[in-house]
């Protein structure tokens, strides 16, 4: 969670990211995330995908209502 949250907010500045975006990564065998994929596209309705209730569990200033 940490890393995310260290990571994140860089990643959509540099890159302009002002929507609802996937980015895919995955912790190597020391615990480090690595980044390898960034869908500006991630699906059609923001309530029905499982990465939306992950993020918002994770990222608990956001909400359905109020995304960005």
């Amino acid at each position: 969670m940490r890393q995310l949250t260290a990571h994140i907010p860089a990643i959509a500045e540099t890159l302009g990211i002002r929507g609802v975006t996937q980015v895919g990564g995955r912790l190597d065998k020391d615990g480090t995330l690595h980044f390898f994929d960034i869908n500006g596209l991630p699906g059609l309705c923001l309530e029905e995908l499982v990465m939306g209730k992950q993020c918002f569990s994770c990222f608990a200033e956001y909400s359905y209502e109020n995304p960005f």
